[in-house]
């Protein structure tokens, strides 16, 4: 089986070129499918693989009108880092869902079945995976409504795995009114989990709320000090996941945390409360230094954090997933995109702001729009 797969290659000169290519899936060994991939969405993840830190204003077009190519250069100070891609041609998509078309003959019961799958190069036509990367769908749930089942359900999911297993009662999320943070506040609701919501904006603020979210702040108001140490009292989170990875917000967070401990301390201590407080960092949607000003205690933790489960959590996780499906889980798409739209510089602009609400869908067997 032949289909056109999407790819980002990174060249010495510091060009990134973004391309589709037809790829031959070949036949399925005894325990692997092919599936046709109906949609799959584009999360900050694969972002940062499509596009690497490219300076967005140097997008171009390249190729013909059958075959369109789009480039971008990626400033001198950043290439160092991204050495070890120079040369290969990285295909791109954590997560997709679509039809199974083939199988081997352990797995043929597949064939018909439509399926999510996790980290094998969505963004393409036909794939060939292990059948055990493959999760079905619940009968009723089309391609699209389980494109995104697996990517932000897990990773909200293992967020408050690792808030009770750190000894946590409540937790606060950065960049809140996310596809993610929607997901999570839903979680929380359903779970009884007291959640912390830092936005940028009222209008974000006010979404959530809508969604039954308790404790919001707005980090761009004049006292979101306030309104940060006040929801950190009620609900006495001491451990915080944080999506945007710069500036001076890991900072309020523990010093928030670090203010409410020393409300409920018994005596004083040049040390400090000896609350112990966590902030992971998970995101980067920005890519500015991380700002630590000491004003709080010893106790504290900060670091980068990627999806902790084992396949037995997430197969387990997967049962509730696939029984909320159209609840707590759910994604809305405000956009969807062929592999050729992918590769027009004012689509990749629009999907690459990850602005609140604008959420994209790539259809690889869908043609691309006029």
């Amino acid at each position: 089986m032949k289909g056109r797969k999407l790819f980002s290659l990174l060249q010495a000169d510091g060009v990134v070129t973004l391309y589709a290519e037809d790829v031959e899936t070949g036949l399925p060994a005894a325990d692997d499918v092919i599936i046709r991939i109906d949609a799959a969405p584009i999360n900050p993840s694969d972002l940062a693989l499509l596009i690497a830190s490219a300076d967005l204003a140097t997008l171009r077009t390249a190729g013909t009108a059958d075959r369109p190519v789009l480039e971008a250069t990626i400033p001198a100070e950043r290439r160092a880092e991204l050495a070890g891609r120079v040369g290969t041609p990285m295909a791109v998509g954590n997560e997709g869902a679509g039809v199974v078309i083939a199988a081997g003959e352990n797995v043929t019961h597949l064939i018909g079945k439509t399926v999510a799958c996790l980290g094998h190069a969505m963004y393409a036509e036909y794939i060939r995976v292990p059948a055990k990367a493959c999760y079905v769908l619940p009968d009723g749930i089309t391609a699209v409504e389980g494109a995104a089942s697996l990517v932000n359900p897990l990773t909200a999911l293992a967020m408050t795995d690792t808030m009770r297993a750190e000894g946590h009662a409540a937790l606060v999320h950065t960049a809140a009114a996310s596809s993610l943070g929607q997901m999570l506040n839903r979680i929380c609701i359903d779970d009884g989990i007291p959640l912390v919501n830092v936005v940028r904006r009222k209008e974000q603020a006010d979404l959530l709320r809508s969604q039954g979210a308790q404790y919001v702040c707005v980090s761009s108001d004049e006292d979101f000090s306030d309104q940060l140490v006040d929801a950190l009292e009620k609900t006495r989170a001491t451990i915080a996941f944080d999506a945007i990875g710069s500036g001076a917000l890991v900072n309020q967070l523990l010093d928030g945390m670090e203010t409410v401990a020393l409300r409920h301390v018994s005596r004083y201590s040049r040390y400090g409360s000896m609350t112990r407080k966590t902030v992971y960092v998970y995101g980067c949607l920005d890519d500015q230094p991380i700002q630590i000003q000491r004003g709080f205690d010893f106790s504290w933790n900060v670091a980068g954090w990627l999806l902790p489960m084992s396949q037995q959590r997430k197969t387990e996780a997967w049962k509730r997933v696939s029984q909320q499906m159209k609840t707590t889980f759910s994604t809305r798409f405000s956009t969807c995109l062929s592999l050729d739209d992918v590769l027009v510089p004012s689509n990749f602009i629009q999907f690459a702001q990850k602005a609140t609400g604008q959420k994209f869908l790539i259809t690889p067997n869908k043609p691309t729009k006029n």
